[in-house]
């Protein structure tokens, strides 16, 4: 029984991701268009009096990271709180004081985690759309006034600026990336800890083996499926 409901909760996951991604790329492909259409049918003294950089680094590389960074999270995050409802209310039924315990661990590590980490995430947030606008707009002048740039000789300048920009951005990416994926690590460690202090004091309660066998191969299957589940929420 317990590996049946792994492979169909499983396959249930797989559903849900795969449907979740379908409609946020829909989305995201439908807001470019409409934004591009929307641009392209301006007067054509709106074209000659603006700078289209930022434009097309909205069009390009801004929505596409709305899409797979905000909203596809988001969808996710709603779908995997549910699972992780079911599986708590599971708990509840059989021992309200072990799932409230564990509902407590699990999720009040993610979210003192995530408050520690909230505000050096929005600033790597803002150096990487900085990021995106800035390198845009360097490539952007350097081939289309590349006659120039010859010129005068100035290559290695744009070349500076382009390696400012993006060195500063994919570090802001490599922090917001790895703020999403250590901590579970360290909380996966104190989760199964607390299962194997779990299994101790059972053992020393004088309780039957069989029954602790039994109950704990439930909670760790719980375990199995929670973690993963928090994770996701937390990383969305």
């Amino acid at each position: 029984l317990s590996m049946l409901l792994i492979a169909v909760s499983n396959l249930f996951a797989g559903l849900t991701y795969w449907l979740t991604y379908r409609f946020s790329v829909h989305i995201g492909s439908k807001l470019q268009n409409d934004l591009f259409d929307n641009l392209l049918q301006r007067p054509y003294i709106f074209h000659k009096m603006t700078d289209h950089t930022a434009a097309i680094a909205i069009v390009n590389q801004e929505l596409p990271r709305f899409v797979f960074h905000v909203l596809a999270p988001m969808l996710n995050m709603f779908s995997q709180m549910f699972v992780a409802l079911v599986i708590l209310i599971g708990l509840l039924v059989l021992n309200p004081v072990i799932a409230i315990s564990a509902g407590l661990l699990v999720a009040g590590s993610y979210l003192l985690t995530y408050l520690m980490l909230r505000n050096a995430l929005e600033k790597r947030g803002r150096i990487t759309s900085e990021r995106n606008r800035g390198t845009q707009a360097t490539l952007s002048e350097a081939f289309i006034g590349v006659k120039e740039i010859k010129l005068k000789g100035i290559e290695q300048a744009y070349v500076d600026r382009f390696e400012g920009y993006n060195r500063a951005g994919l570090d802001a990416q490599a922090f917001i990336a790895l703020a999403a994926d250590i901590p579970k690590l360290v909380i996966e460690s104190i989760s199964f800890s607390a299962i194997l202090l779990l299994a101790v004091f059972f053992l020393s309660s004088g309780q039957e083996p069989a029954a602790i066998v039994g109950m704990l191969s439930l909670y760790a299957l719980a375990g199995y499926k929670l973690l993963p589940t928090m994770q996701q929420i937390y990383g969305s």
